[in-house]
């Protein structure tokens, strides 16, 4: 974006740098969400991972617990 012309050039010059400030600015912005949003997506992935290990671990231990109980043999004594 950028204003040409007109008899005020100091002025055009100043609204121009205010314009090529601004356009820095929201793509620094934008570059800093999507940044932020990666890294989001980065834990959000990790979380899921350690939380599916979570419950394969825990599943696991139910299993063998449960073995462990249908296998239990009362004896009379």
């Amino acid at each position: 974006m950028k204003v040409t012309g007109g008899w005020k050039d100091p002025y055009t010059k100043r609204i121009n740098e205010f314009l090529a400030r601004s356009v820095a600015v929201i793509r620094e912005d934008r570059t800093r969400y999507s940044q932020n949003m990666a890294d989001y997506g980065k834990r959000l992935a990790d979380a899921t991972a350690h939380t599916s290990r979570f419950e394969e671990s825990f599943q696991t231990q139910l299993q063998n617990k449960q073995n462990e109980i249908e296998s239990f043999e009362v004896h009379e004594i």
